[in-house]
C-alpha cells in the first residue's frame, strides 16, 4: 500500500510540475525573457524588407547582437554569396577579437553593421537606421517601433534626414 501512495504522490507532484512548467514557458517566459530571446528581429526584418529599396545603406546597430545573422536568415541570403561577402570579416581574428561584431564596421550587401551615432547618422541621406531604443533620443519620430510584449521598445527603425 505504501508503494501505491508513493507512486500516487509522485504522479501528482510530476503532473503539477509539468503544468507549472507549461504555464511558465507559454505565459510568463515570453514577457520576462523577451529581450534575451532576441525578440523582434523577425518583425524588424519583415518591415525592412518592404522598404529597403528606398535606402542605401541600411545601417543596423551591433547592439542588436550579431545582426548579420538575422539579416541573412530572414532575407534567405544565398549561402555562397554570404560567404563571398563575408570574407573580409575574418579580419576580426587577425585583430585578436573573439567575435565578428567586435569589428568597428562590417557589411553584407547594402547592410552596414556598426554602432549608431544618431547625431551624425540622422543627417545621412537615403539611410535607414535600425537599433535599440537606447541608440536613439527618447522622443524620436521613428518610422517603426517594434515593442517587447510588455510594450517597452525593442527595436527602432528610422529614416535618416532625406
Amino acid at each position: 500500500d505504501n508503494k501505491r501512495i508513493a507512486f500516487f504522490s509522485f504522479s501528482v507532484f510530476a503532473l503539477f510540475s509539468f503544468i507549472s512548467f507549461l504555464e511558465t514557458y507559454f505565459y510568463h517566459a515570453p514577457y520576462e525573457n523577451a529581450q534575451g530571446m532576441l525578440y523582434g528581429r523577425r518583425n524588424a526584418m519583415e518591415y525592412i524588407k518592404n522598404v529597403e529599396n528606398n535606402y542605401d545603406p541600411v545601417v543596423i546597430s551591433k547592439a542588436l547582437s550579431e545582426p548579420h545573422i538575422f539579416v541573412a536568415f530572414y532575407n534567405q541570403w544565398d549561402p555562397v554569396d554570404y560567404q563571398n561577402q563575408s570574407k573580409d570579416w575574418l579580419r576580426y581574428e587577425k585583430q585578436g577579437l573573439s567575435f565578428v561584431d567586435q569589428l568597428g564596421e562590417y557589411s553584407l550587401g547594402k547592410y552596414k553593421f556598426r554602432e549608431l551615432k544618431y547625431d551624425e547618422d540622422s543627417q545621412l541621406s537615403k539611410t535607414l537606421l535600425v537599433g535599440r531604443a537606447r541608440d536613439f533620443p527618447e522622443k524620436v519620430d521613428a518610422d517603426k517601433i517594434i515593442s517587447f510584449p510588455d510594450n517597452k521598445p525593442a527595436i527602432v527603425i528610422l529614416s535618416s534626414n532625406e
